[in-house]
């Protein structure tokens, strides 16, 4: 599942680089600094961000979720590449099984 959550992530980076100057291109490391001092992202780079994720999460798994919630919801913030990949396999982990994330999978192929 590791590998899901970190090609959502990865996808998500890319589509956001692409709104960006080559200058200012999102580095996916996980400890990358999302926000505030050090930070790549302004808040408009934060919220293109969080949207990108939200519609790769929902087409690679079927998940759908709000991730700007779900930050508030676990009262850590979010502040690094990695954190987000913490908060997503939480996210995955919360919304259901590997098997009903495969099940989904499946019948997305099948409709």
């Amino acid at each position: 599942m590791e590998d899901k959550i970190q090609g959502i992530v990865s996808c998500a980076i890319d589509r956001l680089n692409e709104l960006l100057p080559t200058s200012q291109s999102l580095p996916k490391e996980r400890t990358t600094i999302l926000l505030g001092r050090g930070g790549w992202l302004d808040s408009m780079g934060f919220v293109n961000l969080l949207v990108a994720l939200e519609e790769e999460l929902e087409k690679q798994l079927g998940i759908t979720a709000s991730i700007a919630d779900e930050v508030m919801m676990d009262g850590k913030g979010l502040s690094t590449v990695g954190e987000l990949h913490e908060l997503l396999a939480q996210v995955v982990s919360n919304r259901g099984s590997s098997e009903g994330i495969a099940a989904v999978d499946t019948q997305r192929s099948q409709g």
